[in-house]
């Protein structure tokens, strides 16, 4: 289980990488898609304050709702498998 600053980017490498317990749970596609949301989180968290700027924040909401999609299908997908080889 990773932990410390960079705790949620492994865990979403890890997640996108099969082991010997496990499939991927996600794409690297959708790993990609996640990466820079995640990194844009981060930084809104940590460092935005109160200023919104559309030119920073476009890009994320425009493909917010495409990723999400994507998230749900996969992780419906790797339950499935996951109750089919039960």
């Amino acid at each position: 289980m990773p932990s410390g600053v960079s705790s949620h980017s492994e865990l979403l490498k890890q997640a996108s990488s099969s082991n010997e317990h496990r499939p991927e749970v996600f794409s690297k596609s959708l790993h990609a898609a996640l990466t820079p949301l995640m990194a844009f989180r981060h930084f809104f968290r940590h460092a935005y304050a109160f200023q919104f700027e559309w030119d920073k924040m476009a890009d994320h909401v425009g493909n917010f709702d495409k990723v999400v999609r994507s998230l749900r299908k996969e992780l419906v997908d790797f339950l499935d498998g996951l109750e089919g080889g039960a």
